[in-house]
């Protein structure tokens, strides 16, 4: 019994090889650098958010909305030199073959009173996927089948050393 397959969202995936390369990039600048403390946490999230200008000397771009919160705490909650990504993003792939999805914890979802928590995954690229690693180590695994679809990624990166 193999998993039904669905059409994954372009734009998740190419957030996610965004990811990737980033964290290849600060890979390769820590080894450039000689700085082993530099490292990268990534966390992605899908959902809804508003957007828009603000200031009238200084025109800034902000984003607002829970989901941009669930996007930061993704990226806060994260592991340093991983990929991170919530259940609504997880939803947006189609990379079982690629990646194998470990649980990492639990949060509240922000913006609901109800206590509802979503679970954040640890990416790690399988042998053979292609493309640069998300991690060193692949330890065995599976992907469960996404169950919907959302339209917006947020993206939240910080790079620093510890």
């Amino acid at each position: 019994n193999e998993p039904r397959r669905h059409a994954a969202d372009p734009a998740a995936r190419a957030v996610l090889r965004m990811a990737e390369v980033m964290l290849e990039k600060i890979q390769q600048t820590r080894k450039a650098i000689d700085h082993p403390a530099l490292d990268m946490r990534i966390g992605i999230h899908s959902g809804e958010f508003v957007g828009g200008v603000i200031g009238t000397k200084l025109l800034r771009f902000d984003m607002w909305g829970p989901d941009i919160i669930n996007g930061t705490t993704c990226e806060q909650k994260g592991v340093p030199g991983s990929i991170c990504v919530s259940e609504a993003f997880r939803a947006q792939l189609n990379v079982a073959d690629e990646f194998t999805f470990h649980k990492h914890l639990d949060f509240e979802v922000a913006g609901d009173s109800s206590g509802k928590t979503m679970t954040l995954y640890r990416l790690d690229k399988k042998e053979g996927g292609g493309g640069p690693s998300a991690s060193n180590s692949v330890p065995p695994g599976t992907v469960e089948e996404p169950q919907s679809l959302n339209p917006a990624t947020v993206v939240h990166a910080t790079r620093g050393s510890h």
